[in-house]
């Protein structure tokens, strides 16, 4: 494994990520938009409607994972790997990707259409496929 510095977020794996979101939203019933983002805030690919804002979605990403992940160190239950809002109309599924040492994000977001067992496969399945791209 490696360090999160040692990151390198190359043209390859920013191709990738978009690859692997466009399959999300176009294989998952209800999925609207998605995003990978750095745990700083920074968008590294994205595939959302024209209305929505990547740069506000990585910064809010970046601080609710941090939230999420202050509340599972006082709570002593290790890393945070995934944080779900349930909202009126739809959720919000956010997740630590796999191999990048919680360097990278996923946000997700789905109409109330689709089913949150099924919406946490599909995001893991994602969050799988960009792993792929990161091991050295």
């Amino acid at each position: 494994m490696f360090e999160p510095a040692e990151l390198r977020l190359t043209d390859a794996l920013r191709r990738a990520c978009e690859a692997a979101l466009q399959r999300l939203v176009n294989e998952t019933s209800g999925v609207t938009a998605a995003v990978v983002v750095t745990s700083d805030g920074c968008e590294v690919a994205s595939v959302l409607p024209s209305e929505a804002s990547a740069p506000k979605l990585a910064a809010m990403t970046s601080s609710i994972h941090a939230l999420g992940e202050a509340v599972v160190a006082e709570a002593l239950l290790r890393r945070c790997q995934n944080v779900v809002i349930e909202a009126e109309t739809g959720n919000v599924v956010m997740l630590a990707i796999p191999e990048s040492q919680g360097t990278l994000l996923l946000t997700v977001i789905a109409s109330k259409r689709a089913i949150l067992g099924h919406l946490l496969w599909s995001c893991r399945t994602c969050t799988t496929s960009i792993s792929y791209w990161l091991k050295p």
